[in-house]
């Protein structure tokens, strides 16, 4: 009796190694509010989306008036989808800076224009199976003079002939 138990066990414990070996590690969050942060030093974060439905949010917060590389990979056979968002200056709601971009066994790199210190999030679905995604601060992009209020615009004076069509 003793060995049967001991093969019932046995047999349990796999079972539940198994179910822990198919989970999603780590977890990252299924919506923006509860995104991943990472650094954007240019260091690689895994991840992998399980089958389901599965969503991963993931964000770095960069230093203002820079230019930000990130670049995503499905590492994967079949694609990820891979979105890119902007927190507002509260950083309270956000918004999409880039469309759906599907990926078959590629890789793409975004550079986007960081003027404030607001989230960019990173938005990773459809089709499960593991991805990179990482970013880095590609060059300095010092504020220009020109205001960005309606309400006091930069005058400019054209010069030179005109034509009318």
């Amino acid at each position: 009796m003793t060995v049967l138990r001991f093969n019932i066990f046995l047999i349990a414990s796999l079972g539940v190694c198994c179910c822990i070996s198919m989970a999603e590690t780590p977890d990252f969050g299924n919506n923006w509010q509860n995104a991943h942060t990472f650094s954007a030093d240019g260091s690689v974060v895994e991840g992998s989306l399980n089958t389901g439905g599965d969503v991963d949010w993931l964000k770095f917060i960069p230093s203002p008036q820079y230019i930000y590389a990130v670049s995503c990979s499905s590492i994967d056979a079949g694609y990820t989808d891979f979105q890119i968002f902007s927190a507002n200056k509260y950083n309270s709601m956000i918004y999409e800076i880039t469309s759906e971009e599907s990926l078959s066994s590629t890789s793409f790199t975004f550079y986007i224009y960081c003027e404030t210190p607001a989230a960019i999030y990173v938005k990773v679905y459809d089709n499960d199976g593991d991805y990179e995604i990482s970013a880095w601060a590609d060059r300095a992009f010092p504020l220009d003079s020109y205001s960005d209020a309606c309400s006091s615009p930069h005058n400019i004076t054209l010069s030179g002939q005109t034509t009318v069509i």
